[in-house]
This record gives C-alpha cells, sequence and structure tokens, in this order.
C-alpha cells in the first residue's frame, strides 16, 4: 500500500486489516474492521510535514512527523533531554527511526530496531489472531552493563465513532494528573489525584468522554497482573480493548484531546483518546524521572512483554478482559 507517497504493509484476515509503517517508528497505522469499515487508531488528516528518518526530535518535531496510529516509546518518555552526554529525543528514537522488516506472513509482521542512544534492540511482532491483534516486543540489552530507561505504547485510538465519543472502562483503582493545570474539561475538579471510581462519576466506573477535553493523567493499581482499557462506542456498536502485563507495565498514560486545546498543532480540532502502557511515570523524560522509576535491564539481559488490542463488534459493560479474549457482562 502506498499513502502520501509512503510505503506501507496491510496485513489482514476475515475480521481485521492493518496497515504498518516500518520507517515511520514501525507504526501501526490503522485497524480497520473487515464488516463494519471503521478504523480503530487515530489517523492524522494530512500527510506528515516532515520524512521519516530522524532519531532525535524535540515536541515540535515530533509533531511535525506525526502520522498517528501506534508506535513504541523508548528509551525516552515525554520531554527530549541529554542524559550522560547521550541526546534523547521527544518520545525516544523507536518512536520515529525506521525499523528493519524482518519477516511479513500471511497475517503478521516482525520488525527490529538497534537503538543508537542506548545499547538496545528491539523486536516487536505483530500478528492479527481473529478480532484481535497482538504484539510481542522484546527488548535485549546489548551491553555488559546495565541500563535503565523509559519504555511504552503510544496506541492513539479514534475518539469520534458514529459521530459520538466513548466510554472509558479500566481495571485501574488511582489516577494522577500529569499537570492539573494543564487539563481541561476532565472532570479531575482541580486535583491531583484520587480513585477511578470517584473521577468516573459512576456506579459502574466507566467515564463518558465528552468533547472539549485535554490533557494527561495516569492510571494506576490494577486489580490484576493483566491490565486492560477500554473504549466503546454504544452507537456505532464497537469495542476496542487494550490488554497487556501490568509486571512491566503498572501504569497507563491516558492522552485525552477531544478539542480541549486550541492553537497548533490540534486547533480544537483533533478527536484522540491514547490508551499508553508505560513502564514509568511521569512523561518527564530521562533527565527528570528518578533513576529508581526507570526500567532496568542488567547486562546482556532481556525483557519480553505483550499487549493485544480485541476489536469487538459490539458494546457494554466488561467484566474481564485478557490476551484470549474480552468478557462482557450481558
Amino acid at each position: 500500500m502506498n499513502m502520501w507517497n509512503r510505503q506501507l504493509v496491510d496485513i489482514d484476515n476475515d475480521q481485521l486489516r492493518i496497515t504498518v509503517e516500518p520507517d515511520r517508528g514501525g507504526s501501526i497505522l490503522q485497524v480497520t474492521t473487515v464488516k463494519s469499515g471503521r478504523n480503530i487508531l487515530h489517523l492524522q488528516t494530512n500527510a506528515p510535514r516532515t520524512p521519516a528518518g530522524e532519531t532525535v526530535v524535540d515536541l515540535d518535531g515530533w509533531i511535525d512527523q506525526y502520522a498517528g496510529g501506534w508506535q513504541t516509546v523508548a528509551p525516552n518518555g515525554g520531554t527530549a533531554c541529554t542524559v550522560n552526554g547521550a541526546r534523547y529525543g521527544w518520545h525516544g528514537e523507536a518512536s520515529v527511526s525506521p525499523w528493519n522488516v524482518l519477516s511479513v506472513g500471511e497475517q503478521s509482521i516482525v520488525l527490529e530496531r538497534t537503538l543508537t542512544s542506548l545499547p538496545l534492540q528491539l523486536i516487536k511482532q505483530i500478528e492479527l489472531i481473529g478480532s484481535a491483534v497482538h504484539v510481542v516486543e522484546t527488548a535485549q540489552n546489548l551491553d555488559e552493563e546495565s541500563v535503565d530507561f523509559m519504555w511504552s505504547q503510544h496506541p492513539a485510538l479514534k475518539a469520534v465513532q458514529a459521530s459520538t465519543y466513548p466510554c472509558l472502562q479500566t481495571n485501574a483503582s488511582h489516577w494522577v494528573a500529569d499537570s492539573p493545570q494543564d487539563v481541561v474539561g476532565m472532570p479531575i475538579a482541580g486535583a491531583s489525584n484520587g480513585s477511578w471510581l470517584a473521577l468516573s462519576g459512576r456506579p459502574d466506573a466507566t467515564l463518558a468522554i465528552n468533547g472539549g477535553w485535554a490533557g494527561l493523567v495516569y492510571l494506576d493499581d490494577f486489580s490484576d497482573h493483566v491490565a486492560w482499557a477500554s473504549l466503546g462506542w454504544p452507537d456505532a456498536s464497537l469495542t476496542a480493548c487494550l490488554v497487556w502485563d501490568a509486571n512491566i507495565m503498572p501504569f497507563m498514560w491516558l492522552w485525552i484531546e477531544t478539542g480541549g486545546t486550541a492553537g497548533y498543532p490540534w486547533r480544537s480540532d483533533a478527536h484522540i483518546v491514547g490508551l499508553e502502557p508505560a513502564t514509568t511515570i511521569p512523561a518527564a523524560g530521562l533527565a527528570e524521572v528518578p533513576r529508581e522509576a526507570l526500567f532496568h535491564l542488567n547486562g546482556k539481559a532481556a525483557a519480553t512483554t505483550k499487549y493485544t488490542l480485541h476489536v469487538c463488534e459490539r458494546s457494554g459493560a466488561i467484566s474481564s478482559a485478557r490476551h484470549e479474549g474480552v468478557e462482557f457482562l450481558d
């Protein structure tokens, strides 16, 4: 597939079709249902302003090359910085630099990126199984010395389906605002943290997302070692549920942009909800985050984790979610 004169890889089965861009952060750009033709992920309306290939960019540079979709964020998260002479770009080089294609199957693709800012190799397998996208990612320390870094995922979901905003469910029990004074519209009432049940304002702990919101909130204290968060659109009979390993990724960055930010780059016209599993908070960059909060790998060690995005063509309250599937209450 070619979009905006970029080389993309399409993979499909009888339920889903995904589009991957290896040259721009190994991104999953689209996850589309075969039956309804709905794309779950946010996709920028216009082509990126800068070409792929940069490894160190600041926030403005990251946004200029942003196409939407789902990226790996590593070895930095958030603010670009310099640590011990090494430069780390906004959200790290893994999110913007080219990944090598190791293999392409009928319903899978394997990508690899060896970082330049740290001696890390990332290998990511993306596979379609039924109505789910399974992503298995390994971080391998190539050096004899240990490394500390930030590692997360950046799936940006399309906030509006069938002209309506979604309801958010999760098995997290606690939230922390990144910067309470910068949160727009979200019902945090100026607080810096609190319970998820109180934030949702509903007995079923479901948060109804509305237009005019903007902000970054961190979720934690998941009720199980398997963490999950979902967006459901009743009018579209659609639910997207992301499942991951809370032992490695104990946090989720909840990024909401539904028209709450005027001016560049969103101009009050973006409709995005990011459900972003992460090893670390806050999104302040390696220079500001305490070392004990970073993800640690001993020399030559590796860590592997899995994410599953279930796409269910129905809506309703979720009772549980696992990599194997989603259970609804009714």
